[in-house]
């Protein structure tokens, strides 16, 4: 039985075990009494069920104890039967039927009863029917079960003389007037001595009857009356923490520490010695994982900067440079150096559009070239496969002009597979005999890029002449007529031998070509001499 509210669950229970359903021949030994037990409690429930808000529980106001009566008389009229005949006897439909409606009343009685008592807000007056209600209809569930004879005598007046004590102060009190606490928490002398404080804040007069819970067996729950003000009580309970305070219930719930009785309360003085020592030793023990979680949080933290700061890092080089930030140049130079970085092509992207004189000085500048020679010179691709080698190219020849020159020709002659256009393009824009000796050396070498080798070599001038003519003839015709078109291009009179010598190939494309090209370097001639 709890002191909270209905007492419902371990009443019914203990009445209901007694309770024999049996199905034999064609009697109905108290199965009018069952089923009148069955629909009395029924009653209750839907009564209960129509409390759903304050309202609802006012119009409930009045009729509590009638059903709550009505339902003791029944079980009592089936405790009879119980105690003379043993059990109710019945057809086998009828005691299945029985058996099934007692136990969904039950479960449903216990459920509203539950459900009930969550609901906050109702009147005082609702839940001071209800309380005295519940006290009485305890007192026939005790009464009942004494009178099937399904508890002993002992546990009978146990119950007995607790609920008749709880029902005697409503009756002189007014349950509005008895607080009914709970406490919760530390040791079995923590409670007593919360019970103790309790009775001296009641005053001498007051009422203090401890009432145990089957449901909770842990708390100690003691009922206090009279109660004048029972917000004024709650305040004044200084020695635990009231964590829920139901004022129209006069509920209150209590927590107590293991300290409020002292913490060597109940001990002879062997056993305080010995639980000092061990406190100490605890202590220590919990002074060193202390310590230890000390030092496990504050690598943790260390872990967490650590890693704060690489995401900061992180995220800013994820950063595009953006035109105009502080930090715009740094941003370029610093993707340009890194082939992996998200943003390293559109760094270059960038050095296209701008002038070297849009460099904010003279270092920042030196270091934007020194980083695109060293790209140039490595040709590789960045993270997402694309060959930023042409870009970088036109970036170091406008950025370095003729400064480029040294970088390109290493460019080169490390190329052993396709060349660049770019590159090609910067070896024309600065011609130099070692760069045109190198790069005519490639000529025989691709065919897929022989025209516009020598395309570049007709570009570079002069220059170009002499590692032209150093090519043919050629066992290919292919390579005879690119350098003799080249040479078409930029040759002096000193290549003139060398086309009449090829006009006269048995290749009549090889011949027309040198022809063409002996008639526009005596053309070329005939200006320069003017």
């Amino acid at each position: 039985m709890s002191v909270r509210g209905l007492p419902c669950a371990a009443g019914v229970a203990l009445l209901l075990a007694g309770v024999m359903l049996s199905a034999g021949g064609c009697g109905n030994s108290g199965v009018n009494s069952a089923n009148r037990m069955i629909d009395s409690m029924q009653d209750v429930v839907d009564l209960l069920r129509t409390v759903q808000d304050a309202p609802s529980a006012r119009a409930a106001i009045g009729k509590l104890q009638p059903a709550f009566d009505d339902f003791v008389v029944a079980l009592k009229e089936v405790a009879e039967i119980e105690r003379d005949g043993g059990e109710v006897r019945g057809l086998k439909t009828q005691i299945a039927q029985l058996d099934r409606d007692l136990n969904r009343a039950t479960a449903e009685l216990q459920r509203e009863s539950e459900r009930l008592e969550a609901i906050r807000g109702l009147p005082a007056e609702f839940w001071s029917e209800y309380r005295m209600a519940g006290a009485e209809l305890a007192v026939g569930f005790v009464e009942a079960a004494a009178i099937a004879g399904v508890a002993d005598s002992a546990e009978v007046a146990a119950a007995t003389a607790s609920i008749k004590q709880i029902q005697t102060a409503y009756k002189t009190h007014g349950p509005e007037h008895v607080a009914e606490i709970t406490i919760r928490g530390g040791r079995d002398y923590d409670r007593d001595e919360a019970v103790v404080r309790l009775e001296r804040l009641a005053g001498g007069a007051a009422e203090i009857v401890l009432l145990p819970d089957s449901d909770a067996p842990d708390d100690l729950n003691v009922m206090v009356a009279p109660v004048g003000d029972l917000a004024a009580f709650r305040d004044a309970i200084d020695f635990g923490t009231v964590t829920d305070f139901i004022p129209e219930r006069g509920e209150i719930l209590l927590e107590v520490t293991e300290d409020l009785a002292g913490p060597y309360a109940g001990m002879t003085e062997q056993q305080i010695a010995q639980q000092k020592q061990a406190e100490a030793e605890r202590a220590e023990a919990q002074r060193q994982r202390e310590e230890q979680l000390a030092q496990q949080e504050a690598a943790r933290k260390k872990r967490e900067a650590d890693e704060a700061k690489r995401r900061a890092e992180e995220e800013e080089r994820q950063r595009p440079p953006e035109r105009g930030k502080p930090d715009y140049f740094p941003k370029l130079l610093a993707n340009l150096q890194d082939p992996q970085a998200a943003h390293h092509r559109t760094s270059i992207e960038h050095l296209l559009e701008l002038k070297p004189s849009d460099a904010p000085d003279d270092q920042t500048r030196e270091q934007l070239v020194a980083a695109l020679r060293e790209l140039v010179l490595a040709g590789g691709t960045n993270y997402a496969g694309d060959s930023p080698t042409d870009d970088a190219i036109r970036c170091l020849v406008g950025w370095a002009g003729e400064a480029a020159a040294p970088t390109l020709l290493a460019r080169l002659k490390d190329s052993s597979q396709q060349i660049d256009a770019a590159l090609l393009e910067g070896l024309a824009a600065f011609p130099s005999e070692e760069a045109a000796t190198a790069l005519a050396g490639k000529v025989k070498e691709s065919q897929q890029q022989r025209e516009a080798i020598a395309e570049t070599l007709a570009a570079m001038g002069p220059v170009a002449e002499q590692p032209l003519l150093a090519l043919i003839p050629d066992d290919s015709a292919e390579v005879n007529i690119a350098v003799i078109n080249a040479l078409g291009q930029c040759g002096t009179k000193a290549s003139l031998r060398t086309m009449r010598l090829a006009a006269r190939s048995e290749n009549d494309q090889v011949a027309q070509a040198a022809r063409d090209a002996a008639d526009a370097i005596r053309e070329r001639a005939k200006t320069t001499d003017e």
